[in-house]
């Protein structure tokens, strides 16, 4: 449903005895928080921490335009690449707008 450069392509899904298993794109900068533990001083620069916090800010925009309320935003979740940008992942958590509209209608 996603077609965003922020969000992992995923590429299959498939259960193996009782697990689900997702085969999804590959980010070789592992997490921000990996990352934020590899600084020297435990802490990203001013505009490191700007960049981060806009590509984020682009991907939630993107997600709401989509109707999916995103709920499990930490830096566990937030992926790497290779050149630096960043991707979102783990929307177990994420609901359709619809159904969250619903779910409070009284």
């Amino acid at each position: 449903m996603l077609d965003h450069p922020f969000f992992p392509t995923l590429y299959a899904e498939f259960d193996f005895f009782h697990c689900s298993c997702l085969v999804r794109e590959y980010c070789p900068g592992g997490d921000l928080l990996t990352l934020l533990q590899r600084q020297s001083d435990m802490r990203f620069s001013v505009p490191s921490a700007k960049f981060y916090a806009a590509e984020v800010l682009v991907a939630l925009e993107y997600l709401h335009m989509m109707g999916v309320i995103y709920r499990d935003l930490k830096p566990e979740n937030v992926l790497v690449q290779e050149d630096g940008r960043i991707m979102l992942s783990d929307f177990d958590l994420s609901l359709q707008c619809d159904v969250f509209t619903q779910a409070f209608k009284m």
